[in-house]
């Protein structure tokens, strides 16, 4: 697939819980389309000159969402990207409209019954999921799933390689920019 193939030359955002693979995917995805790779939480910390644990840690989350939106404003002007946004950057409505109108975005979906093995590792590397039981892990998770769903593209990860993961996205994307414009 070539670089001007994807999403008409508009952003690429990748949406999705904590842990589905996002960035992982994304910099796989950004190689193949030969565009730059951005991850918002990066931003965040290069804005702000401390790490996104920080700013958990020191119950600021509302400051890190602040920031996290105004990078993603920042992002999608920067015209063909691929960008690994934070699990939670769609909760913000600015974010969210923004990134619909302005990008082709696309939700990595993990079902919970395969994302539940995974929440011991989530607990202990992500600092939002710190002293949160699996059941309001769930409620965050189904909470956030909702925010997804006005992503254009929606990918359901099963097991399997990253790289599998991004062949996936590329395809989708190869039948977006195939379909004929509504309207």
């Amino acid at each position: 697939m070539n670089a001007t193939a994807g999403g008409d030359r508009r952003p690429i955002a990748l949406a999705g819980f904590m842990g589905v693979g996002k960035t992982t995917i994304g910099r796989l995805l950004a190689e193949r389309l030969e565009r730059p790779f951005h991850d918002t939480d990066a931003c965040v910390e290069a804005a702000a000159g401390r790490s996104v644990e920080d700013f958990f840690r020191n119950h600021e989350e509302g400051e890190f969402r602040r920031l996290e939106a105004a990078a993603v404003a920042d992002l999608v002007v920067k015209g063909p990207v691929v960008i690994a946004l934070g699990g939670g950057a769609l909760m913000d409505d600015t974010s969210r409209r923004t990134l619909t109108e302005r990008s082709v975005l696309v939700h990595l979906h993990v079902p919970w019954t395969q994302l539940r093995e995974r929440v011991p590792a989530l607990i202990a590397t992500r600092p939002l999921l710190r002293d949160r039981t699996p059941a309001e892990i769930r409620r965050l998770y189904l909470l956030r799933l909702a925010t997804y769903a006005s992503a254009a593209i929606r990918i359901t990860i099963r097991r399997g390689t990253p790289a599998q993961a991004a062949e996936q996205v590329l395809a989708a994307l190869r039948r977006q920019d195939s379909t004929p414009a509504s309207g």
